[in-house]
């Protein structure tokens, strides 16, 4: 069966997929699939970007699965995956009890509106930074027996703090730039203050050449 869904919205998720010149799989059906990088311990995820008639989600999944046969291991990932999002701004994270599969969900809702630059680009490179935020927490829930809510502390923390050292060096970028713009001005001050006494000192010269001219000859 033929699906339904907004070819005007396919083709403006295509646009920006395009302009991002990121590689992706699609058959005009639209559903894009691609593989992607993150900056996460879970490096490669799998993206899966389904637009519907008034909608459209993505879907990023983890290549790591939880072992559906381990009660244990079941149990503990539920759990990293309610506290994790209670704490998500947007989006959720889901896992698939029949298979183990983790992934986390974004939808964005475009009822009336076409989605801008900006709303494409939330939806596309949002799920890679939660990845980054939380990859190495799914690891350790998995594979260790550390306490699932010190787990998500951890990664809270190591978040917080990556934001506050990419904020500093903002901040001191900017400190460098606005001390190269007041060197350029005080560079520029100086040469115009040169330029006002060469004037001077041409005027003051004209000024005693003519006098010299006027005075009468003996």
């Amino acid at each position: 069966m033929e699906r339904v869904f907004s070819q005007e919205l396919a083709e403006t998720v295509k646009k920006f997929l395009d302009k991002e010149k990121l590689r992706y799989q699609y058959d005009n059906d639209g559903l894009f699939y691609m593989t992607v990088w993150t900056d996460s311990k879970i490096n490669l995820v799998q993206y899966f970007i389904t637009i519907h008639n008034l909608d459209f989600n993505v879907l990023v999944s983890s290549p790591i699965l939880a072992d559906v046969k381990d009660e244990k291991q079941m149990s503990r990932m539920l759990e990293f995956i309610n506290r994790v999002n209670f704490n998500l701004r947007i989006g959720n994270w889901e896992m698939s009890m029949e298979e183990g599969e983790i992934r986390y969900n974004y939808y964005m809702n475009c009822d009336g509106i076409t989605p801008t630059d900006g709303m494409l680009e939330e939806a596309v490179h949002y799920p890679g930074v939660v990845f980054g935020r939380y990859g190495e927490g799914i690891l350790k829930t998995l594979f260790t027996d550390e306490p699932v809510v010190e787990i998500v502390a951890s990664c809270e923390k190591a978040y917080r703090e990556s934001m506050l050292a990419e904020q500093l060096n903002a901040d001191e970028e900017n400190e460098n730039d606005q001390g190269e713009n007041d060197q350029d001005a005080n560079e520029a001050d100086e040469d115009m203050d040169y330029l006002k006494k060469l004037l001077a000192q041409l005027k003051d010269r004209e000024s005693s050449d003519s006098e010299n001219e006027d005075e009468p000859r003996q």
